[in-house]
């Protein structure tokens, strides 16, 4: 029951450094995420945000 909740706040956190390290240009987001209960996806139309986006990830994961 608590592990659901920790994985919540975790990519509470995530998705949250992620609008920090890429804010919106001209009133339109340069990285999106999209959350589905305990999974979430990075999306941009910029390849090099989405590199950046996994390789801080995997670095707050590990």
């Amino acid at each position: 029951m608590i592990s659901p909740l920790l994985a919540n706040i975790a990519l509470d956190g995530m998705a949250r450094h992620i609008e920090t390290m890429y804010p919106k240009k001209r009133n339109k987001p340069q990285a999106t995420t999209i959350r589905y209960a305990d999974d979430f996806v990075v999306i941009s139309k910029d390849l090099e945000i989405i590199e950046q986006c996994s390789a801080k990830l995997q670095f707050l994961n590990g």
